[in-house]
């Protein structure tokens, strides 16, 4: 039946058209009086006609997934929409009509291209919902929210219209190796003070840095009201800036992941007298890439009054488009320092996000915290201090916290249930205690931390005994640290000796799957040890097996050592046992691999299956999967120069159902949380509470293989694709 046809079923009150690939709306669309949901999206419509406003009684009309660049004003007339969803179209403003929709409730205009707001959004009294993420907005994303997570409308329609003023605020982190002046260049930038004493950085130091840059580009459309003089800060031009000095030492880089952030200008300092290798140049800019994506890096090369380092930077800035320049300086000379400062000045100013709006009462929330001159606070009292802002919505208050986390401000863990309690205000409170536990000597190649150290390590006063247990816990969620049996003593693998120990291991043990990586940060092996920490294998006579770069796993009777190779950027697993169980336990070692992996903002990294009869050589996972999608049960590789059985050696790393179902476990490992799984396995009426181990990887690797044991993953697929639809 054609869509003109549709229109003479004058009783008709919902129509469903989406999918459909539409180019227009039929005139005759008024005929359809009686309609209360109308449903076009997903199509390919590039107008609306004006007789879509002769529908009285519509309460939702969806429209997204089209190609509109605008919406008519007779959309007024619909004034019973409860629902209007403009979702991924082309549109850059909307109608001041809106304004006349009383009962209109949702608003999804997510991912268009809108750069102003009509103040006539605010005469919206019933609105509940305001989806505006992914659009060019002068407002953090942290308001705007996400898919799945909507900011709050009011808090989002002040930031924009009056009760906001600039944000103003920015991050500056130096990384590199250790006793590259790093520090040197801080106290140049900061305070033109250069000495020979040299220092290792224990850990970070933070300072607080002011310049003073002009506000630019903070014009809010012609429906904005006019920007006042009271919005702005009491010296407009000044933007504060957060300084983290990081300490070179490979014992600290497992710490990174949790402070190198987006928002944020990274200063990668290399020293003149060594090489690129020595200064470990690739390794640092995949580093920043893994953790931060595409944060923008100044290349700072200092002592140049020695040496003079010659850099392809033309190779380098096309490899890593996010360098934006590179500069030579001396700190003990004074060379090159007013070019770097200036550098610094304009990757600063181009930051996203640096000039968005944030509403007065944040900044309120934020000052009053600052102010309070504690180290950490119970999240009520948090809560507390919000209300009396004016910031009573719970999700408003939630996604303030997450954005004072992310700035650096104050460090806040209320989404995690041991960590709950407490809100913490200092940054430099976490940082002190746990990088004083690093540095303490006597745990230098121990990796064993006993509770009644901590008395000795910390200092009394600002970490009170009673406090112990949680900078633990922070280490803990970090995994950073893991608690032993007993839970008085703590495995801090970044402290466990560099030498292996002796032990036994099967000749007919051969390594089974192999991670090759660009970069081989050292907290996936750190990480992965706290996660298996449990299940460490503990020989009969002699130690645990674990050292600083290695781990030997005991389950179901099989055992495996995974092994760590910083140099080659690899990471090897070995089994030994019956191959159910083996095949098992590989399977556990790769869903916690997964979730590591995925944490990561662009870790580049690929898993290779060697051949059992010439372990040194070895064939890409993902080639072999696609030769079986083909049905070739040969692979000639012409490197190895023989034929290789396809499903023996996939065979040997798991079922063939459990292959195939391995992309739709990484996708919830990926893109969901464990509430989300818990509340998967509950529309799907499973019981997750009876599986032992309830992490986000063991959680979602026992669903798929629940489901798939009962003959029911498609169900499981539906409701992700639903979910997650562009994932599948």
């Amino acid at each position: 039946m054609g869509v003109t046809l549709i229109t003479q079923l004058q009783n008709l009150e919902s129509l469903d058209l989406s999918n459909n690939r539409l180019t227009t709306i039929p005139t005759q669309i008024n005929q359809l009086s009686n309609l209360l949901i109308l449903d076009f999206s997903d199509n390919q419509l590039m107008t609306i006609p004006l007789q879509i406003g002769q529908l009285p009684k519509l309460t939702m009309l969806s429209l997204d997934g089209n190609r509109l660049e605008e919406i008519p004003p007779q959309i007024a007339q619909l004034s019973n929409l409860q629902m209007l969803v403009l979702d991924n179209n082309c549109l850059s403003s909307l109608p001041t009509a809106i304004s006349l929709l009383p009962d209109l409730q949702w608003l999804h205009v997510s991912r268009n291209q809108l750069t102003t707001l009509p103040s006539a959004l605010r005469q919206l009294r019933n609105l509940e919902e305001l989806h505006l993420y992914g659009n060019p907005l002068p407002l953090l994303p942290e308001l705007l929210g996400s898919e799945h997570n909507p900011g709050n409308s009011q808090s989002i329609l002040d930031a924009y219209f009056q009760a906001s003023r600039p944000l103003r605020e920015a991050k500056l982190l130096l990384i590199g190796e250790g006793d590259v002046g790093k520090t040197a260049i801080i106290n140049r930038l900061l305070h033109n003070h250069f000495s020979e004493t040299r220092s290792k950085t224990a850990g970070v130091d933070i300072h607080r840095w002011n310049l003073r840059l002009p506000i630019t580009d903070l014009r809010l459309g012609d429906d904005a009201p006019p920007l006042a003089h009271d919005r702005l800060p009491d010296t407009d031009d000044e933007l504060r800036v957060n300084v983290w000095d990081f300490g070179g030492q490979e014992i600290y880089h497992t710490t990174h992941q949790f402070f190198l952030t987006h928002r944020s200008l990274y200063l990668l300092v290399l020293d003149a007298t060594q090489d690129e290798v020595a200064n470990r140049l690739n390794y640092w800019l995949r580093h920043v890439q893994s953790f931060a994506g595409e944060a923008p890096i100044l290349l700072v090369v200092n002592k140049t009054d020695q040496h003079r380092l010659a850099l392809d930077e033309r190779s380098l800035r096309l490899k890593y488009p996010a360098i934006r320049a590179v500069l030579h300086v001396s700190c003990k000379s004074g060379d090159g320092l007013s070019a770097l400062r200036q550098a610094i000045e304009e990757a600063l100013a181009a930051l996203p996000h640096v000039n968005d709006w944030i509403p007065l009462a944040w900044f309120a929330v934020k000052e009053k915290l600052a102010g309070l001159g504690k180290d950490f606070l119970p999240y009520e009292s948090y809560e507390d201090l919000c209300v009396a802002e004016g910031i009573t919505h719970e999700l408003a208050q939630r996604t303030l916290a997450r954005f004072l986390h992310d700035l650096g401000a104050a460090l806040h863990f209320h989404e995690d249930r041991r960590l709950a309690g407490t809100h913490v205000l200092n940054p430099e409170w976490v940082t002190g205690g746990i990088y004083a536990i690093l540095n303490e000597p006597t745990l230098q190649d121990s990796g064993i931390l006993h509770l009644s150290d901590l008395d000795k390590i910390l200092n009394r006063r600002r970490y009170p005994a009673h406090k112990h247990p949680f900078l633990l816990d922070i280490m803990g969620k970090f995994e950073l640290a893991a608690p032993l049996a007993g839970g008085q003593s703590y495995l801090i693998p970044g402290l466990l000796p560099k030498a292996r120990p002796v032990f036994n291991w099967p000749i007919d043990a051969p390594v089974a799957l192999e991670y090759r990586y660009a970069i081989l940060p050292a907290a996936i092996l750190s990480r992965l040890m706290v996660r298996l920490h449990h299940h460490t294998w503990q020989p009969e006579r002699g130690q645990p097996v674990r050292w600083r770069n290695g781990l030997g796993v005991v389950r179901d009777g099989c055992r495996a050592l995974i092994v760590a190779d910083p140099e080659a950027a690899r990471l090897t697993i070995a089994l030994g046992g019956l191959a159910p169980h083996r095949r098992h336990l590989l399977a556990v070692i790769r869903a916690e691999l997964d979730e590591i992996h995925a944490s990561f903002a662009k870790l580049e990294v690929e898993e290779w299956v060697p051949l059992p009869n010439n372990p040194a050589k070895a064939i890409p996972y993902d080639v072999l999967i696609e030769q079986e999608k083909r049905g070739q049960l040969e692979y000639y590789d012409p490197y190895i120069r023989c034929d290789v059985s396809v499903h023996e050696l996939l065979d040997g790393i798991e079922e063939p159902d459990e292959r195939a179902a391995r992309p739709l476990q990484q996708v919830l490992v990926r893109y969901f949380n464990v509430e989300e799984l818990h509340q998967l396995c509950f529309e799907l009426h499973v019981d997750w509470e009876e599986w032992p181990d309830k992490g986000k990887s063991a959680l979602a690797r026992n669903l798929v293989l629940h489901l798939l044991n009962q003959g029911r993953l498609a169900a499981l697929e539906e409701r992700v694709r639903g979910e997650r639809p562009l994932r599948l």
